[in-house]
This record gives C-alpha cells, sequence and structure tokens, in this order.
C-alpha cells in the first residue's frame, strides 16, 4: 500500500486469515473460494498459480460475501455475477428484512471518485443495494433516493493538511458542469470531514443502517474498490429477452476490475477492537453529521492538475 491511503488519507480494508488445509480438497471450489478464483481468472492470474490455491486453503470461517466488476455488458445467469445485480442478488439472499418506513433506513456511500451522475441512475443502484425483488424503470426521472453521499468539497480539501492535499489529486467528480448539474442529484452530496482532523480519504463504501437506534448494528457495510460510478457498478437496462431472476434488466457500461466485501450487519461487532463504544466508533472514520452542500455556493472537488476543462 502506498502512503497516500495508509497515512495521508481515511482508508478501509476487510482482512480474513484463511487457514491453508492439511491436504487438498478434492471436491469442486464453492461460495467465496469460487467467486475469488473466478475473479482472480478475469483479471488474468496465471493459471499456474490458480492450480496451486484451489482447493488448498479453508474458507468455512468466511461469512463476507465477494462483490465484483469485471469490464462488458452482463445478461442472463451472468448478470447476477457482477456489479449492481450481483450486490442486489447478495442482499437479497441476506433476508435482512429492510424497513419499508424510510425513517428507519438510512444508506450512506463514501467515495473517492464520482461518476457522472442522474437520477435515474441513482434509483437503480437504491433499489440494488437495499435487494428489492422488483427493479423500476426510471426514465424521466427527476427526484433522488433517500441517499447521503460523502464527499469533499474544494474548501474541504482547502482547509486539509498539506500533505494531504497533495494526496487529493487521486479522487475526483465527473458530475460535471457542476453548476449545471441537476440539483436533485447535487442535493445527496454531503462534506467530508474526517475523525483525524485534517485529513482526507480514498475509501469507497457503503453503510446501510438504521439512524434511529445508534446500538442496533448496520444492516450490512461493503467496503472494496468500487467508486460510486458507472463504470464500477454498471448500469440497469431492460433485459429484451426477459430473466425474471433480475427483474428482466442486464447490466451495461461496466468498465472497470472491482473487488470488495459486503458484510453482515450481525458480524461487525465482532470484527471491532475491545472497548469500541460503537459500530460507528469502529469502523467509520468520518463524521456521519457533516452538512450537505450549499447547492449556490459549494462545489465538489477536483483537481486543476488533471481534470481537463474544469474550470469551466
Amino acid at each position: 500500500m502506498m502512503t497516500i491511503d495508509t497515512e495521508l488519507g481515511d482508508n478501509q480494508w476487510y482482512i480474513h486469515d484463511i487457514p491453508k488445509r492439511s491436504s487438498v480438497a478434492t471436491q469442486s471450489p464453492a461460495g467465496f473460494e469460487a467467486d475469488l478464483l473466478s475473479h482472480m481468472e478475469a483479471l488474468g492470474t496465471p493459471e499456474a498459480f490458480l492450480d496451486s490455491i484451489r482447493g488448498a486453503y479453508d474458507y468455512s470461517t468466511v461469512r463476507a460475501h465477494l462483490i465484483t466488476s469485471v469490464p462488458g455488458a452482463c445478461w442472463g445467469a451472468k448478470a447476477e455475477k457482477h456489479g449492481l445485480l450481483r450486490l442486489r442478488r447478495i442482499v437479497k439472499e441476506m433476508d435482512l428484512k429492510l424497513p419499508e418506513e424510510t425513517k428507519e433506513l438510512q444508506l450512506e456511500v463514501c467515495t473517492a471518485s464520482v461518476g457522472n451522475l442522474n437520477a435515474k441512475w441513482l434509483h437503480g443502484f437504491f433499489d440494488c443495494a437495499l435487494g428489492k425483488g422488483a427493479l423500476g424503470t426510471y426514465d424521466g426521472i427527476r427526484d433522488v433516493p433517500k441517499l447521503k453521499l460523502f464527499y469533499p468539497t474544494m474548501q474541504d480539501v482547502k482547509n486539509a493538511d498539506e500533505a494531504a492535499r497533495d494526496a487529493a489529486s487521486n479522487i475526483g467528480c465527473h458530475t460535471r458542469p457542476w453548476y449545471t448539474a441537476p440539483r436533485e442529484v447535487k442535493s445527496i452530496f454531503h462534506h467530508y470531514e474526517s475523525k483525524d482532523r485534517g485529513k482526507l480519504f480514498h475509501q469507497k463504501s457503503i453503510l446501510a443502517y438504521n439512524p434511529l437506534d445508534s446500538t442496533r448494528p448496520p444492516y450490512y457495510v461493503y467496503v472494496g474498490s468500487a467508486n460510486f460510478s458507472q463504470s464500477a457498478w454498471g448500469a440497469l437496462e431492460h433485459d429484451k429477452r426477459g430473466n425474471e431472476s433480475t427483474s428482466d434488466k442486464k447490466l451495461i457500461k461496466l468498465a472497470n476490475f472491482e473487488c470488495g466485501v459486503l458484510v453482515p450487519g450481525h458480524l461487525v461487532e465482532g470484527l471491532l477492537e475491545d472497548g469500541t463504544e460503537s459500530w460507528q466508533e469502529g469502523i467509520v472514520p468520518h463524521i456521519q453529521t457533516t452538512l450537505p452542500y450549499n447547492i449556490r455556493k459549494d462545489k465538489a472537488w477536483n483537481d486543476y492538475r488533471w481534470t481537463k476543462g474544469y474550470r469551466e
């Protein structure tokens, strides 16, 4: 890891010890192991290395779920293996019984890079993040779902430590031109303020939790490489061939290789250090009560040194 990821800004990792078996398993890999090997193969990992680890390790204690993306379009059975539809499938299978009343449900995203957001994509992301059975179309919609996005303004970056500011060249917002972007989309943006004063971040996370009960564990936590964009998560499109398991949707516009884990909320407390007051204190590195942007004054951060035309 680079200093930019470990010292100059907030970040998150999921680490799990996987013991080596006394003898190689003869049955075909399943679950987390199968998903991991499949993604490593997609990345072009040499077959000799994959053969050397296949069946050699005991994944029986892994309770997290792998969420990956690979470039391309996905439909049919493949559609639920990546991106938004993979996220939806995992959340749906966990049967979290997410509340219908939105007061008891908050979805928060923290991301180091923001795509060119629009209301239709935000609703698709929201539906998948909640594991909804029926996925809407949302053509022509203007309103946005109840979602908080933590990303720094230009002033937030200027207020950070000098070293952190220099490291901010690796985060960016592609929702631009900013001043002509839909007001509804900009309304989900919230200031980023690290609990480690003066620092910024390079993390990508999704939190789903009950904001009315701070003692209750989250519904789930995602940490990984996927930023908040169509390139990372894909976009939903109607599948003319039909696919009941995906609510007749296919996945398009995936452009990145991504990898992360979704951790069920009931496991989070077991990951905390002894004496940690709450899960928010233990795993959330930023302040969750920061204000939304002042849409008339605030502007999402981009580095002039590499973002062509951002001076608008």
